[in-house]
């Protein structure tokens, strides 16, 4: 898992750097040269998308995600143990279940545009909700992962 998540923060990162330097040519190539490159916007958009939806997924991964820290807390400080991990355990089947349907979604519409090509250029219509498709799966995986399998975060209740 270590050396998924190092090859993912990898990935964002020099998906960043990609991103930010062909911004950089095509707006001076835009504004000093008169010249402009057809192909980036559309680049750019895809490339927003996969680095959001798998970002997202490393959020997921990190304990990132949004969730009731109020009742958690509550909790906590009651000392109430087995009522916490009740309550985590029914957050992460909840995770799990909205993420594994997203995924399903995005891999039929993804699979749905096979063979048709996007409004603005020749790029095959899939490429952009793929990089959706791979985070909420990336998502469900890890949600799941830690449902069955973590109970670091249920320890520090104890």
């Amino acid at each position: 898992m270590r050396k998924l998540k190092s090859g993912i923060d990898g990935f964002l990162g020099l998906a960043g750097l990609t991103g930010i330097i062909i911004m950089t040519v095509s707006v001076v190539l835009r504004y000093c040269f008169k010249l402009s490159l057809s192909w980036s916007d559309e680049f750019l958009r895809t490339l927003c998308i996969y680095v959001y939806f798998i970002g997202s997924a490393m959020m997921c991964a990190e304990g990132g995600l949004m969730r009731l820290e109020l009742l958690d807390d509550s909790l906590k400080k009651k000392g109430r143990v087995r009522a916490y991990r009740t309550v985590v355990k029914i957050q992460r089947l909840i995770e799990t279940v909205c993420f594994g349907a997203f995924s399903f979604q995005m891999a039929q519409m993804t699979l749905g545009l096979v063979g048709q090509t996007s409004t603005t250029s020749t790029t095959p219509a899939w490429v952009s909700p793929l990089g959706c498709a791979i985070g909420m799966v990336l998502m469900t995986l890890i949600s799941a992962s830690k449902l069955f399998f973590e109970k670091r975060e249920l320890k520090t209740a104890d």
